[in-house]
């Protein structure tokens, strides 16, 4: 960085080029800019968005969902009430349905389970 003299002569600019000089012959720059309430919202963001990520590559449950989608985004968080029943396998399923209702987990083709996987690929 170099000082350029400019503004020469004109009241108010001489003491501002004085300083301007003064600081770029300085080893060291110092200045103290608070950081703005966007930048704290952003490293906020960053934290969770890793935080979240660092939970759902270390929980056991939904290890179903994490083979179809390993990396954690927003965009994906969706409002859809079937595919979330998809997604989560806790809906309209035999499997899923037995557990709390002791239907049977048999599919209604007789010959697998009822699970989400089987009505994806065998509907």
């Amino acid at each position: 960085m170099c000082w350029v003299k400019a503004h020469e002569g004109i009241t108010g600019n001489e003491e501002a080029d004085r300083l301007a000089k003064i600081a770029v012959e300085r080893e060291e720059i110092d200045f103290n800019i608070k950081p703005s309430i966007m930048w704290f919202k952003k490293k906020f963001k960053i934290l969770l968005r890793n935080e979240w990520q660092n939970r759902w590559e270390a929980s056991l449950k939904s290890r179903f969902l994490f083979g179809l989608m390993p990396e954690t985004r927003e965009d994906r968080c969706l409002g859809n009430f079937y595919i979330n029943q998809i997604l989560t396998k806790h809906g309209c399923f035999p499997e899923h349905q037995s557990r709390f209702f002791g239907k049977t987990s048999d599919c209604d083709c007789g010959f697998d389970l009822g699970t989400v996987t089987n009505f994806i690929w065998f509907p």
